[in-house]
């Protein structure tokens, strides 16, 4: 199947937030009318949540005795009610670990094609509607990879709707430090 034109995303998120600064999203037009003592119409006007990302982890080829241990203490950390997993391949048994420490807060993911798609146009949506920020910019070396590769991600447009996210290898990192001290390259696709 043919690709349609290779192009950059339109719209990188905005830097606008803090780092560690955890603020709960709430819903933009719901809150807004109500704020003005009015009633928002759920058939013309859906709510729509602000995406922030406070901090990622970027982790590669790490093994589960050294990832299981850390996102829990990460996710207690933070205290998240939710935790999305990867249970595509070697997801499993990660994600099946996770849920026997963390229950019903873990939420398995199966990556497809066109969940991958669908996941991959929700975020250009917000990110096209001012609805995604990260963090403010900082001098970490995981920060400038994240929006290097933001800014040089590219996307493949397919006429069957989906979408494929990648960075060019040219504007891939050599290599960073990781979180636990091993090596890590920048590789697959955004």
């Amino acid at each position: 199947m043919e690709s349609g034109p290779r192009q950059s995303p339109p719209n990188c998120p905005k830097s606008n937030g803090e780092r560690g600064n955890i603020q709960l999203s709430s819903p933009l037009v719901g809150e807004e009318l109500k704020e003005r003592g009015k009633t928002p119409d759920q058939s013309s006007m859906p709510e729509s949540r602000h995406i922030r990302v406070v901090n990622h982890y970027p982790w590669t080829g790490l093994p589960f005795t050294v990832l299981l241990p850390r996102i829990i203490e990460i996710s207690r950390a933070w205290g998240l009610r939710r935790l999305a997993a990867d249970v595509t391949g070697l997801g499993a048994p990660l994600c099946a670990s996770l849920k026997q420490s963390m229950g019903h807060r873990i939420v398995s993911f199966v990556f497809t094609t066109s969940s991958k798609s669908a996941l991959g146009y929700e975020l250009l949506a917000a990110a096209g509607t001012g609805r995604l920020s990260l963090y403010a910019r900082d001098a970490s070396a995981e920060c400038d990879e994240a929006w290097r590769e933001l800014e040089s991600a590219q996307a493949d447009y397919k006429p069957n709707r989906t979408l494929n996210f990648y960075v060019a290898p040219g504007a891939r990192p050599r290599r960073l430090p990781d979180v636990v001290g091993a090596h890590r390259r920048g590789r697959g696709q955004v």
